[in-house]
């Protein structure tokens, strides 16, 4: 190769390898959302729920006012809410969610709310495909022992 080609390619992989690196600093939420997505389901032994044709909408009268459902049935709404797989870990503690009067229907946003509220961590994964990772909560970090390193500019 002629040393001036060689220096085009040199400078060309060099100005992707900047183009990649400020599309990754840029995105650093979204990267480090996936990483951990991918992570959870690489190391564990996971479930996924997939969305069954046709049931986007959901009543709430399916929920019972004070006997509510355990997070495996929200789950499945999730799924069937949002037409996203759901893919959590079934060895994880489940939990109950209580239904309160006055939720005239159960939505995606809401079903998300209430496993946020239960100390469940929702991730939108979007690479390979579309789909949301429950992660069910850490009793480390629950109990104040644990807290995950953060950096300036990220979440």
């Amino acid at each position: 190769m002629k040393p001036r080609a060689r220096r085009v390619v040199i400078a060309a992989l060099a100005l992707v390898a900047l183009v990649v690196a400020v599309v990754v600093i840029a995105n650093w939420g979204i990267v480090q959302d996936h990483v951990e997505a991918w992570h959870f389901q690489l190391t564990r032994e996971t479930q996924t729920f997939e969305p069954e044709p046709g049931t986007r909408t959901a009543a709430v009268s399916d929920w019972v006012p004070g006997q509510g459902m355990n997070d495996r049935a929200l789950f499945e709404y999730l799924a069937n809410l949002s037409g996203i797989p759901v893919v959590f870990n079934p060895a994880a503690k489940s939990s109950h969610f209580q239904y309160r009067e006055g939720y005239p229907h159960l939505t995606s946003d809401s079903a998300i709310g209430h496993l946020e509220r239960s100390g469940y961590r929702v991730l939108e994964q979007r690479l390979p495909r579309l789909a949301y990772i429950v992660r069910a909560p850490d009793p480390l970090e629950k109990a104040g022992a644990y807290q995950p390193v953060s950096y300036p500019g990220t979440r």
